[in-house]
């Protein structure tokens, strides 16, 4: 698998960020409640949704009382396109306002955490998106739409399968329970696997944008009104921390590691390592995913003065959009967004 970052411990001390760690474990149980929440107030989605598609298309296999992973294996390219996703041997389409209010990409990929009860499992995930709102609740994010920007969504589909069969299983086998349509499955268990990955590029997003020293969008809609005072604080947190960064001699991937997350540690282990199984079909999407973890690179690299690596980061990129023609591939509706951001990382580092 190609990656475009390559990860390297860094045995430089961590700065400390005390009100981001405490915020933690404030999001884990925002979270967990949520969760609980969706239980007795499941989301709906609607019945023209592409998981509705996909999950119609996963019933003839769950049902066959065989090796679940071989079967989707063995009909993985059948199912993609069937469904009209993108995957090693299909091309896709983009879908608009599917998961959040853009275009949105979606990739068949293998995420390779330990399998879990069904109930448990995150088959579906998010893999970019261009918000900034912290707030824990199932996509859209809110009404705001945001103009060429775009999202990927990637999907496990032997964990959906397998996620679906122990869902059926339950409805079959527990009388106690009321039969529940694939609307509410969706909403009640596969979309929340969502939210971590969402919060995090939120944070992500929130942190381009403090670097620049721009305003953060702040959306139209708010579930939660309480979530705005404790975006503050994790801005305040971010900004003394991002100067701090400034002071120090660090190559980027070093750089990245001081930023905390929410569900994950730092920058560098919330990265989509786990992407495979590409091929000149779904290169383009891998660009997609981290053009943005790209630019966030290229912008607090600007000031450094250890730049060498992050000229080294554009040069594996370039030689890989180069190797692989992935913007001439790349769909129209998404090529001139991904041109323009990329340029502006190019503009940052060639700053540095």
């Amino acid at each position: 698998m190609f990656r475009l970052f390559t990860h390297h411990l860094s045995n430089r001390g961590e700065i400390d960020v005390p009100n981001i760690l405490r915020l933690r474990n404030v999001y884990k149980g925002y979270y967990d409640y949520y969760l609980y929440f969706l239980t007795t107030h499941p989301k709906y989605i609607n019945s023209n949704h592409l998981l509705i598609k996909v999950l119609y298309t996963l019933m003839d296999y769950v049902t066959i009382k065989t090796d679940l992973h071989r079967l989707i294996e063995d009909n993985h390219t059948k199912i993609c396109s069937a469904a009209r996703i993108t995957s090693s041997f299909t091309k896709g389409m983009i879908y608009t306002k599917l998961f959040y209010t853009t275009n949105c990409a979606v990739l068949s990929t293998t995420f390779t955490d330990k399998q879990l009860d069904w109930r448990n499992e995150r088959p579906v995930r998010c893999l970019n998106h261009p918000f900034t709102t912290m707030e824990i609740f199932l996509p859209p994010l809110g009404n705001d739409i945001i103009d060429n920007r775009f999202s990927a969504i990637g999907i496990d589909l032997f964990k959906l399968a397998r996620q679906l069969r122990g869902w059926l299983h339950e409805q079959d086998t527990n009388a106690e329970l009321t039969h529940e349509s694939l609307s509410e499955f969706i909403g009640q268990y596969v979309l929340p696997g969502m939210m971590p990955e969402q919060i995090d590029i939120a944070l992500r997003n929130r942190i381009i944008h403090l670097a620049l020293g721009e305003d953060i969008p702040d959306p139209t809609k708010r579930e939660r009104q309480n979530i705005k005072s404790i975006e503050e604080t994790i801005d305040h947190e971010l900004t003394h921390l991002l100067v701090k960064l400034r002071t120090r001699r660090l190559p980027y991937y070093n750089t990245l590691e001081q930023i905390p997350l929410l569900f994950s540690d730092n920058v560098m282990t919330r990265l989509p390592y786990e992407i495979n199984e590409l091929s000149m079909y779904s290169y383009w999407l891998l660009l997609l995913v981290y053009v943005d973890w790209f630019y966030l690179a290229a912008i607090v690299a600007n000031g450094n003065q250890t730049t060498t690596n992050i000229h080294n980061l554009l040069l594996r990129v370039d030689r890989f959009i180069y190797s692989t023609d992935s913007l001439t591939r790349m769909p129209t509706a998404l090529r001139e967004t991904f041109i323009k951001r990329y340029e502006e990382s190019r503009k940052k580092i060639s700053e540095a």
